[in-house]
């Protein structure tokens, strides 16, 4: 996690940094900084504690993304029974999946939270667009099969997790319309969509007043060159 608290009690969020002392927001247990010269900093649950707390444990890629929003009041923010990864400034819970989840767990978080946008991990090579008039359309091989179930937009982030630190310009895939060639339960999606960049999610995030209608329905254009990276046609 990017934030324990200093205090049990009504404690302010801090970032990790050597020597430290946190608590766990959920748990209330002693956590451990992690300060190396590699990975983001960030609290870890001591390894020979043995409880049944789920929170924490995350990838670099969930610390990269709540390490460029930054802001203690939008990342990691207590929501009834759950704790976002991220919230925007309208309100709208932002979801950073970089495993495989089963249906009821989207579902749950879909009818927990009131506005929800998912970004999904994703394999770059188990994707292929084409350009049109009105955006891309996409072929995607190996879908996450479980979210053919889900009602909230999607938006896809390719970003390896050999490229640290990732690349803030990198585009993003805001998935508009998608169908599961065999049925809802099919791993193969076809449909449009449109490109974005990390920054303009990131900026929109801190920034915007109607996250969905900006973002989803009219995002800005990435840069050719940001497109190339990637070889999307451009």
């Amino acid at each position: 996690m990017l934030y324990a608290l200093n205090n049990v009690t009504n404690g302010d969020k801090i970032e990790a940094t050597p020597k430290a002392e946190g608590f766990c927001p959920e748990c209330n247990q002693t956590m451990v900084p992690k300060c190396g010269d590699i990975k983001i900093w960030h609290w870890a649950h001591r390894q020979n504690l043995k409880h049944n707390c789920d929170y924490g444990g995350e990838t670099e890629w969930h610390l990269d993304w709540k390490k460029r929003v930054n802001k203690k009041e939008l990342v990691e923010v207590k929501k009834g029974n759950h704790r976002a990864d991220i919230v925007t400034r309208d309100d709208t819970v932002i979801e950073l999946q970089h495993s495989s989840i089963d249906t009821r767990t989207i579902l749950d978080r879909e009818e927990a939270y009131n506005k929800i946008v998912w970004i999904l991990h994703s394999d770059r090579n188990s994707i292929r667009f084409r350009l049109k008039e009105y955006g891309y359309s996409f072929y995607w091989v190996y879908a996450r099969r479980s979210f053919g179930i889900s009602s909230a937009p999607i938006i896809l982030d390719f970003v390896s997790e050999r490229e640290i630190p990732y690349n803030y310009n990198a585009p993003l895939f805001i998935i508009r319309k998608q169908h599961q060639d065999g049925g809802r339960n099919s791993s193969q999606w076809r449909g449009w969509g449109k490109m974005v960049s990390r920054k303009y999610i990131v900026d929109a995030i801190i920034n915007n007043v109607n996250f969905i209608s900006t973002v989803i329905y009219n995002p800005d254009k990435p840069k050719n060159e940001e497109l190339k990276m990637l070889h999307i046609p451009v």
